[in-house]
């Protein structure tokens, strides 16, 4: 009935035992059995929408641009084969102004490219950007919007987005810092690279405003910079 991964159905019939215990508290009776099965089916529901993730995801590429990263950012992704496996992520510092991202990379590009949507299922071959005023989190398989606190003064941002990625993926994860002009992305570079991925930044001679891969250099960088058709190729070549 239940399959998967042990640990995630102990954990629901755990917190049905948990609401049975309030139930009794209450009502000095046992809760119904039915209810308790109830967990059971929503375990099955959301195993069932989001399937077995850690087998079915391949590789995921998450990308920070700010101001001067647009160009760069197409120059990488009109690079990509059609039959690229990725699953790649955008992060712009839009705030809470319109954005077009989706369909100058669609144009461009030979992926389809869209807003992440909360509650998204991640499918490979495809963009996911950042809709504008919220933040942008991976994880079990799905997106995950929310409007928390701006960081780095901006919302979305890169760091939430990396970090994220980071600890749900660990060494599947690719992360690239484009041209900007602040240091968003640097922490989450860190934590991408301490959990075996890969961390590529933009040569800051080629980055219009290189303060954005500067700070991910050099907070903790081990990779040499590359210019974004350097960048495409080493993508290219490490995710199959």
């Amino acid at each position: 009935m239940l399959g998967g991964d042990p640990r995630v159905w102990v954990g629901w019939i755990f917190a049905g035992l948990l609401w049975g215990r309030s139930w009794r508290k209450q009502t000095s009776a046992a809760p119904p059995l039915a209810i308790i099965f109830r967990y059971l089916a929503r375990y099955n529901r959301t195993r069932a929408r989001y399937g077995d993730w850690r087998k079915e995801m391949g590789a995921i590429i998450v990308i920070a641009i700010s101001a001067g990263g647009l160009k760069p950012l197409v120059r990488i992704i009109t690079a990509l084969p059609p039959d690229f496996r990725a699953s790649i992520f955008v992060v712009q510092h839009i705030g809470a102004n319109p954005s077009v991202l989706p369909d100058i990379l669609d144009w461009h590009g030979r992926l389809p490219a869209a807003f992440g949507r909360h509650g998204e299922v991640i499918e490979r071959g495809r963009i996911y950007v950042a809709p504008p005023d919220h933040h942008m989190r991976l994880g079990s398989g799905a997106i995950f919007l929310d409007q928390g606190l701006k960081v780095h003064f901006a919302r979305p941002a890169a760091d939430p987005l990396f970090i994220s990625a980071a600890e749900a993926y660990g060494k599947r994860v690719v992360g690239i810092v484009l041209s900007g002009s602040n240091s968003d992305g640097a922490e989450g570079m860190r934590a991408i690279t301490a959990r075996g991925g890969l961390g590529l930044v933009q040569d800051l001679a080629e980055a219009e405003y290189p303060e954005m891969p500067q700070a991910a250099q050099r907070y903790d960088h081990p990779e040499p910079p590359l210019t974004a058709d350097q960048i495409a190729e080493r993508i290219v070549a490490h995710c199959p």
